[in-house]
């Protein structure tokens, strides 16, 4: 039998998004019959000119988060049997600050789109507005790369936040209450992975640059994660990727309750909810001097993970979604 083809079009390899959603998924893609390609649409002629191309001689094409102007919305729907749009942020909502035609190219896309792939409820209702073919795909982790956390002395701990530049404003924020934890005599460093450094003229700060390779090391190297966030327009939006790997590692997390966060994190078995500075700081207190109940906590949060976010259990939708669009067509 020939074997399919499905191409994937993003931002760029690089982008988290093309790795969780896209890239991870690549192995089991042709283990089932699917051949997987991926393209850059870095927004010029060119780019855009290949995937057109591409997209002629695909059985599907797959939109991660990109929303085509007009004219190439029209041509790529022209050029693909098949089109999956699959987003994993509220990139229906316009740019702060300025004009954006994001709304309209959301709805146009979503509209052109044989179906949708959604990261979370809230996004999957946004979608339900232009389009009935919608299915849940939450963001999921080949939960086999992380390692369970280590042993670390009481007096070492280590709390952990994994993001980016783009995430930057969440750690700041919460980085005077953090030190008020420091403070009161809280024992514990901060280490933050990401793009970008952050310093403290009191609180030990350990800044790791990003790296595929080391990130679940210093993970498994850590005692507590935690996501802090606003709760803003665009928090619904958000699918909790830190979340999971956090619990993936077997730390006990806090977060702030708001969003996809809320769901992800059982408040008082796989970790705490803190919406203000003295939950913070008393989840902080609780999580380190009680190692029993971090361990805990942990062992329940990887479980939750093992069970329902895991890229064999995700792709079974992806796979299915494949299957029925490419059985509608050739009928």
């Amino acid at each position: 039998m020939k074997q399919r083809t499905v191409l994937i079009v993003s931002k760029g390899e690089r982008s988290s998004s093309t790795r969780y959603r896209a890239l991870n998924y690549f192995p089991l893609f042709r283990a089932h019959g699917w051949n997987p390609t991926h393209i850059t649409d870095d927004q010029t002629f060119a780019s855009q000119r290949n995937i057109i191309r591409a997209a002629e001689v695909s059985d599907a094409v797959v939109i991660l988060r990109r929303t085509p102007n007009e004219l190439f919305g029209y041509r790529l729907r022209q050029s693909s049997k098949r089109l999956i749009f699959d987003f994993d942020d509220a990139i229906h909502l316009p740019r702060s600050g300025r004009f954006s035609r994001r709304p309209v190219r959301f709805r146009k896309i979503i509209q052109r789109c044989d179906h949708v792939w959604a990261g979370n409820s809230y996004l999957a209702s946004e979608a339900l507005r232009f389009n009935n073919n919608v299915s849940l795909a939450p963001t999921a982790i080949e939960i086999e790369r992380y390692q369970s956390r280590k042993d670390i002395p009481m007096d070492q701990h280590c709390l952990v936040w994994i993001g980016s530049r783009s995430t930057r404003k969440y750690i700041t924020n919460i980085l005077p209450i953090l030190v008020d934890a420091y403070k009161q005599n809280v024992s514990f460093r901060l280490k933050i992975i990401a793009d970008f450094e952050l310093h403290s003229d009191v609180l030990p700060i350990q800044n790791i640059i990003w790296s595929h390779a080391t990130e679940t090391f210093e993970l498994a190297n850590s005692t507590i994660g935690i996501a802090p966030m606003i709760d803003d327009a665009w928090t619904p939006g958000k699918c909790g990727l830190k979340l999971l790997q956090y619990m993936a590692s077997g730390l006990p997390v806090i977060t702030s309750p708001y969003g996809v966060n809320r769901d992800l994190v059982d408040d008082g078995k796989t970790g705490f909810h803190a919406a203000s500075p003295n939950q913070w700081i008393d989840a902080i207190h609780q999580l380190s001097t009680n190692p029993t109940l971090a361990a805990s906590m942990g062992l329940a949060g990887k479980r939750k993970c093992q069970a329902d976010f895991t890229v064999q259990k995700v792709f079974s939708t992806l796979l299915g979604t494949l299957t029925q669009v490419n059985d509608k067509y050739l009928s």
